[in-house]
């Protein structure tokens, strides 16, 4: 952890530790009342964190998958960062939006892009 970092100096950080494949490491990164959106899995706070990412750890080898930082940037306690998946399966992309405090990450969601081909069609076509 780096006590006077800015958002965009702990993700950099973050994304790092995730390259290195062992997600349970991340949990480190984040404050104690720190909440996490994630799109698939739910929604966690603080001390359910480091299960979430115990978990993540089999789900990222069961599918196959890694994750690669498109774009990261930021300043000050805000950052966000374009990301994609890749491996077996359909490709995935996404953005997750962070917030820092004394050098720790007490926000993060994941919002998906759509993928070519899933975009919704209006509920009804004739407005």
């Amino acid at each position: 952890m780096i006590e006077s970092a800015d958002a965009a100096e702990v993700l950099r950080r973050f994304w790092q530790v995730q390259d290195e494949g062992d997600y349970a490491v991340l949990a480190d990164l984040f404050a104690p009342d720190a909440e996490l959106v994630d799109p698939m899995f739910g929604t966690f706070r603080g001390p359910e964190i480091p299960a979430f990412f115990e978990r993540m750890n089999a789900e990222i080898a069961a599918l196959g998958v890694r994750f690669r930082l498109v774009e990261l940037a930021g300043s000050g306690e805000v950052a966000w960062a374009r990301w994609e998946a890749v491996g077996s399966g359909a490709p995935r992309s996404g953005v997750g939006l962070y917030r820092t405090s004394g050098g720790r990450i007490t926000f993060y969601q994941d919002v998906l892009e759509r993928t070519p081909g899933t975009a919704t069609k209006p509920a009804n076509p004739e407005t």
